[in-house]
């Protein structure tokens, strides 16, 4: 005898929302639940609004439309890199981060990005891609300092 138990759909608890495109889920997020923490210590409408602060400052230092790349450990400011650059900056290419040294400057150069956001973890990898000519990076942003600098 087979089991019904299996067969039945669960009851639904809410309509489900449909998006576009992630811009738009960030956006209705928002709405939706602006005073509600997205994380443990930021609300929605607070984390839209670093979202667009962020935007604003890549679109200031000339990365509009541009490839950005990002590597780091698991953290806030690499969502926050992520979902910035994809709701309207730039093209944004995520690198893996147990790729070998070597691995890593070779995605970096064939990504051509313009700008890199990195976590102190790859300081040392960073100032070799800085000091080399095969790549297209201009800008690269720690997420762990005060205040980046360009080339």
């Amino acid at each position: 005898m087979e089991d019904t138990r299996i067969h039945k759909r669960s009851k639904i608890l809410h309509e489900p929302y449909h998006f576009n495109n992630l811009k738009e889920m960030v956006n209705n997020s928002r709405k939706l639940y602006a005073q509600e923490n997205v994380f443990t210590y930021i609300t929605y409408e607070q984390y839209g609004k670093e979202i667009d602060a962020f935007g604003t400052a890549l679109i200031n230092a000339g990365l509009k439309g541009k490839r950005i790349a990002i590597i780091s450990e698991n953290r806030y400011e690499w969502m926050l890199t992520y979902l910035t650059v994809v709701c309207g900056v730039g093209v944004v290419s995520p690198l893996d981060k147990s790729l070998p040294e070597e691995e890593l400057i070779t995605s970096i150069n064939r990504s051509e990005a313009e700008a890199i956001v990195y976590s102190s973890k790859y300081e040392d990898i960073m100032q070799k891609i800085n000091g080399n000519s095969n790549n297209k990076v201009k800008c690269f942003i720690s997420m762990d300092k005060e205040k980046s600098e360009g080339n």
